[in-house]
């Protein structure tokens, strides 16, 4: 939230400094601080003086200690989440590949025997483009891309 320069805050006796870190990051102090923040060209600025303002709630240590037990305990917590989900994210990224691999490889259902075999079904598709390339007069192209892209120019859509 600082731009262009930094504030030292040394917090006063009965403050714990963690504490206070873990505070200065809440909703509540963020609120406070964009309230008296000022901005001319769209770049907040806050001097002391205006920080001064910000009220900072002060509990008794221990409780103040305690807080800061749990969050940090909040925190570990979190950081142990999220590497779990960083794991997770890498995991799903394999088994996607791996269910993909097994679909195009056609391993995922059972085979209808009666299925025409890939290899058949490359070698007539083949065969059906060379007959339709022997019967298209010279200088037209055949539309290739299975209908995607551009559509065919007139001469092309009487192919």
């Amino acid at each position: 939230m600082h731009q262009n320069h930094l504030i030292r805050v040394r917090p006063t006796k009965g403050l714990i400094p963690d504490y206070l870190g873990y505070l200065w990051n809440s909703p509540l102090v963020e609120r406070q601080l964009q309230e008296v923040a000022s901005s001319t060209s769209g770049l907040y600025t806050l001097s002391t003086a205006k920080l001064k303002q910000v009220k900072i709630p002060l509990p008794p240590r221990k409780t103040q200690e305690a807080i800061v037990s749990y969050l940090a305990e909040v925190d570990v917590a979190y950081e142990r989440l999220r590497i779990q989900i960083d794991g997770l994210q890498v995991r799903l990224r394999h088994l996607r590949k791996a269910i993909l691999a097994e679909a195009f490889a056609g391993r995922l259902v059972e085979q209808d025997p009666g299925d025409e075999p890939a290899s058949v079904l490359l070698e007539r598709i083949q065969a059906e483009r060379a007959a339709a390339g022997a019967s298209v007069p010279r200088g037209t192209s055949v539309p290739r891309g299975g209908g995607r892209g551009k559509k065919p120019s007139g001469q092309d859509a009487a192919l």
